[in-house]
């Protein structure tokens, strides 16, 4: 039987930020259906509008979710139990919309979100722009720590370390990015600046990153 060593190598790298992505959550409730698909519309008019203002393309703002449900809201019948009645349709949708990392761009846009009337939640989010380089230098970084592990176990084994037989990688999605929370009314309370901008020095942490391949080696 032909003696192996099998080896976890992990591979972990930072990365420095260099892409603001701004993601956006809508939601009202109107009376019909059709006054809520309008408002929607709408909602989302004013924020492609308040984008071009700042430089953007109104193509820039992406939807990546959408839906309308019934509402409806609980209250107590004369009989003093509790009953629930239609209220009408709130419509949920999130977007969003990226730049280069710059304070002074994000100054002008949380102040211009914080002055819309639709009231958007938003959260923003640091990302790389190349998230395929990202993962190519976390595969090297895992292969290399795996041949250092094995190299290890083979000299503390007094044994010579022979050629690889196989790799396992099992793709698992890596999370090359890190979300900030922000609401209107801290907004609203910050700092303002010049030119409707807020006063932002935002200086966003490296992304860390981490993922595993398993190598197996023959010894001579």
């Amino acid at each position: 039987m032909e003696r192996t060593i099998k080896v976890t190598g992990r591979g972990n790298i930072n990365l420095k930020p260099d892409l603001t992505i701004i993601e956006l959550r809508l939601t009202k409730v109107e009376e019909g259906y059709h006054n809520t698909l309008g408002r929607a519309t709408s909602d989302v008019a004013e924020v492609k509008n308040k984008l071009v203002e700042l430089g953007f393309n109104r193509n820039d703002l992406k939807t990546t979710y959408f839906n309308v449900n019934t509402e409806y809201q609980s209250y107590k019948d004369n009989n003093g139990n509790w009953a629930t009645e239609f209220v009408g349709y709130r419509y949920n949708q999130t977007l969003k919309f990226s730049f280069d990392v710059d304070n002074k761009l994000l100054g002008k846009v949380l102040y211009a979100l914080g002055g819309l009337k639709c009231s958007p939640k938003f959260d923003i989010i640091y990302t790389v722009k190349d998230d395929e380089e990202a993962k190519n230098l976390l595969l090297k970084d895992a292969v290399k720590d795996a041949n250092r592990k094995a190299q290890i176990i083979a000299e503390a084994s007094n044994l010579n370390l022979g050629d690889i037989l196989s790799i396992d990688y099992s793709f698992m999605s890596v999370e090359f990015s890190e979300r900030i929370f922000d609401n209107k009314m801290d907004l609203i309370n910050g700092e303002i600046g010049c030119n409707n901008s807020l006063n932002v020095d935002f200086e966003p942490d490296d992304i860390k990153a981490s993922d595993t391949i398993t190598v197996l080696y023959a010894i001579k």
